[in-house]
């Protein structure tokens, strides 16, 4: 099935799905006080020592190669004992702010993309976001 899908639009005909569910109420069970649980992390999709963009982070190492880490945000639906749907993922990049660890502020402006993209995808839907520190 996936095969039949464009790369780019893979995340659109999941929240597309899941928008069908919730129309059909597949998903109250879900909810805790009628707001749904979406879970804020960061993650480490890849690394590797060729960049695939421009504005990747760059870990310079003085024995060995540079390495760029691909780190991101993911929005995950979570469900009863434990259950979790992806839905959203935001890549990070290189930050301006020097003074920050670059993973955070990577992370950081990651996040405001990625909830902005979620209030877009989801505007009615009562959210409640779930993140660590």
């Amino acid at each position: 099935m996936l095969e039949k899908i464009p790369p780019g639009e893979v995340e659109a005909v999941l929240t597309d799905s899941i928008k069908d569910l919730l129309h059909h109420r597949r998903f109250e069970r879900w909810m805790v006080q009628q707001r749904s649980l979406i879970a804020i992390d960061g993650t480490l999709k890849w690394s590797g020592i060729v960049p695939h963009a421009q504005e990747m982070l760059q870990k310079h190492s003085a024995n060995g190669p540079t390495i760029y880490p691909g780190y991101g945000v993911k929005a995950v639906w979570v469900g009863p004992q434990g259950m979790a749907i992806p839905l959203l993922t935001e890549l990070g990049a290189n930050s301006e702010e020097p003074t920050e660890e670059p993973q955070q502020a990577s992370e950081r402006k990651a996040f405001r993309r990625l909830a902005k993209r979620l209030s877009e995808r989801f505007p009615k839907l009562p959210l409640t976001l779930l993140a660590d520190g």
